[in-house]
């Protein structure tokens, strides 16, 4: 992933998060990225990350 793709996606993730008004945004690699919202962790998309 280039650069500005990588920065779109985090910025896309992030507002995300707020617009749930979630607390925590999880990446890891070979995962799902997921966020906290009222203490529950959910996956946000599908497909894992590659890494």
């Amino acid at each position: 992933m280039e650069r500005d793709q990588a920065t779109k996606f985090i910025t896309d993730l992030l507002r995300l998060m707020i617009s749930r008004n979630g607390s925590d945004l999880f990446i890891t690699g070979d995962f799902p990225p997921a966020i906290k919202v009222d203490g529950k962790v959910t996956k946000v998309s599908p497909q894992p990350l590659n890494g």
